[in-house]
């Protein structure tokens, strides 16, 4: 069996370097970890259960050479995925990454492929590429008719089109799940560590408009009147950035009432950047979903009272003693931390903006004009009768005359 799927690196949502401590086989993982693609990462010593090639999981380095460069897949986030030069001893500004047999490189179907003998011959394969738009992943079981040796392996990557490529661990460690294609390949033994991909869906693709962007590239273009998308990138530095149009729609919302400018202390945060501020594994500033904010002139409190007036019935407010959390997720939290210690709250009333209706209203029942029925509903949905129309209309007259 061999399976190939292709993935646009923009519906990547999340990646992460899964370390099976517990030697759990790929079913059980996929159902604890519920990724939509998961597959065979680093070879390892089956004898010490432990990596022989460079790895990194969310910043903890778990093998490296001591005398070798490496390249290597790498990753904060995932939709940020490209190559990486792992220099000897580990050092490298990513999160994660895995480097095996190098493959392919700037398009080029590497001349000479540098793996142990044992790793040779025809095997079953995994396989990682990039394209410049995609994340191709190769599965094929061992035993198969798709069995191959790296050489074919190394050609049927650069085929696809791959500009950067790494075979994985194989053979009878072939484990490859692919949830869209109904593709599960378990081996006959399990993997030490896997790369678990989460995607985006089509719903929260479209719910939150969630849109991956490059600083280098794109940090001057504006998002909305006021934003643009150089103030949401993380302070680590990294080029790539996710950012909600909800969110934006909301900042700008805030921006417009206050009338001053917004300015976002925090916004997208890179998996490792996220762990070294102390955010939680399921920020929402991982996802491009959150904002921490200050508003010239105005005290977290009232910036809180606002979003809670946009957002009654969902998304995430908590006030800081110097700034104002703001997410856009579907459902609903509140919080105080203006203690130094989170505490839950019911939200944050206390604002209201009246609409010309509201105003309307208000003018025409505070001048007599309109005044309900004898226990005074207004009945402001109800149809209006050539009666009632007359009625109001005389009280115009009088009180015009008046």
């Amino acid at each position: 069996m061999v399976h190939i799927e292709r993935t646009p690196l923009s519906s990547i949502r999340r990646a992460a370097v899964y370390v099976n401590r517990e030697k759990k086989p790929l079913r059980e993982i996929v159902e604890e970890q519920r990724p939509d693609i998961a597959l065979a990462a680093a070879f390892y010593s089956p004898a010490k259960w432990a990596p022989v090639c460079p790895v990194k999981a969310d910043g903890d380095v778990l093998w490296s050479s001591p005398t070798d460069h490496y390249w290597a897949l790498a990753w904060d986030t995932g939709p940020d995925v490209s190559e990486a030069l792992v220099p000897p001893g580990g050092s490298c500004g990513r999160a994660n990454y895995v480097a095996n047999c190098l493959l392919v490189r700037e398009g080029i179907p590497q001349p000479e492929l540098y793996y142990n003998a044992d790793v040779g011959g025809r095997r079953g394969r995994v396989a990682v590429g990039l394209t410049d738009t995609e994340w191709i992943t190769y599965g094929a079981a061992d035993g198969s008719g798709g069995a191959c040796t790296p050489e074919q392996l190394r050609d049927c990557m650069a085929g696809l089109g791959c500009r950067f490529a790494v075979m994985m661990d194989g053979g009878g460690k072939v484990n490859v799940y692919v949830a869209a294609a109904g593709v599960l390949m378990e081996g006959r033994d399990p993997s030490q560590t896997l790369i678990l991909l989460w995607l985006n869906t089509d719903e929260e693709d479209h719910a939150m408009g969630v849109k991956t962007y490059s600083v280098k590239s794109d940090g001057s273009k504006y998002l909305s009147a006021n934003f643009k998308v150089s103030e949401f990138k993380c302070n680590d530095g990294s080029d790539a950035v996710k950012i909600s149009d909800e969110l934006v729609d909301l900042l700008q919302r805030i921006r417009d009432h206050f009338g001053t400018p917004v300015v976002i202390n925090s916004g997208y945060r890179t998996s490792s950047y996220n762990a070294k501020v102390g955010g939680t594994s399921r920020s929402q500033h991982l996802l491009g979903t959150a904002a921490d904010i200050t508003v010239s002139g105005a005290a977290p409190l009232e910036i809180a009272r606002y979003a809670e007036f946009l957002m009654p019935d969902s998304g995430g407010i908590g006030v800081y003693q110097t700034f104002c959390h703001v997410d856009v997720r579907s459902t609903r939290s509140r919080w105080d931390s203006r203690s130094g210690k989170e505490v839950v709250v019911s939200g944050w009333p206390g604002c209201s903006e009246e609409t010309e209706l509201d105003k309307a209203v208000a003018w025409i029942t505070g001048a007599g004009i309109m005044q309900g029925n004898a226990d005074g509903d207004l009945m402001l949905d109800q149809p209006l009768t050539r009666k009632q129309y007359a009625l109001m209309e005389y009280r115009k007259h009088l009180l015009d005359e008046n």
